[in-house]
């Protein structure tokens, strides 16, 4: 005699969608025996957490019975963008990031940046956020090749995801900021800072220009702006007044004076007229002239 067991609503399929991290229960539709095919599992129940997508599969000892449930994992993207297109070396700035779900705990957000071309084969790390809600993330551009291909993109550890890349970004070197210039002036007399030319100009003095004249003694620095809006600011330059004085030999007299007490005018390589008084006379004479009559020496 053949014993048989009618089994209702056996053999089903199944569908679930859970988050990363998540765990879910799975029950045979039969009472029996059971092998599930992920684990190799003899129960009715199971409990899996799987990290990406699957299908599990749970057979009656004589695999004549057989439930089958498919786990969809829903992965959560990542969007992220950033406030213009163009971004200059060095710069250090806000990517703001986007998820459709929260992460779990533990994880870190990791901004990659690719290379001219916008490949990703070598990405280099930009910023780190360990959060599992994303909201922004700091980045710093390094130093690069100038070009207007490159992409940012942001990668999670848990669960893993890389999001979708920003295209099309510029990335510039920044200008070089130099001044160049005399940094002594004479007294009554001016010097003349030139900087490294650019597209907008912002001097310490407050002038905007690509030179200034300078006749106070100060420390000056310029920062300039070029085409591509990148900013740089120069080293700065301390600029200071020349000092003469002169030995000099008058009727057998030798007589150290500051120069710079009896200078009448100066020009801008500090020669100057000067007024003597001798034998009751006075008349102007060129300190050069002078210095080389009388046998004087400058320092």
């Amino acid at each position: 005699m053949y014993q048989f067991t009618m089994i209702k609503d056996a053999n089903k399929v199944k569908n679930y969608t859970i988050n990363p991290g998540e765990s879910l229960t799975l029950a045979a539709s039969w009472k029996g025996q059971y092998s599930w095919s992920h684990n190799g599992a003899t129960t009715a129940f199971v409990s899996v957490s799987p990290a990406t997508s699957t299908t599990d599969v749970v057979n009656d000892q004589y695999q004549c019975v057989a439930d089958t449930f498919k786990v969809i994992v829903a992965m959560p993207s990542i969007t992220t963008s950033t406030a213009g297109s163009t971004i200059c070396a060095g710069t250090t700035l806000k990517i703001p990031v986007v998820s459709s779900t929260i992460f779990t705990a533990g994880n870190s957000f990791t901004a990659q940046l690719s290379d001219a071309s916008g490949s990703f084969s070598t990405p280099v790390i930009i910023g780190t956020e360990n959060t599992s809600t994303p909201d922004s993330i700091t980045v710093t551009i390094p130093t690069l090749p100038d070009g207007n291909n490159y992409s940012i993109r942001i990668v999670s550890s848990h669960p893993p995801v890389t999001g979708a890349s920003t295209n099309g970004l510029s990335v510039h070197a920044p200008p070089v900021a130099t001044i160049t210039g005399n940094s002594l002036f004479c007294p009554g007399g001016i010097t003349i800072l030139i900087a490294a030319i650019a597209s907008i100009y912002m001097w310490t003095n407050g002038e905007t220009g690509n030179f200034i004249s300078v006749d106070t003694i100060g420390t000056y620095s310029v920062t300039i702006t070029d085409a591509n809006g990148c900013t740089a600011t120069s080293p700065a330059v301390e600029v200071t007044m020349k000092v003469l004085t002169g030995d000099f030999n008058l009727d057998g007299t030798v007589t150290t004076i500051d120069l710079n007490l009896i200078l009448v005018q100066f020009g801008t390589d500090c020669t100057c007229v000067l007024d003597i008084t001798k034998d009751g006379h006075v008349s102007m004479i060129d300190i050069n002239a002078f210095l080389q009559n009388y046998g004087a020496t400058c320092h």
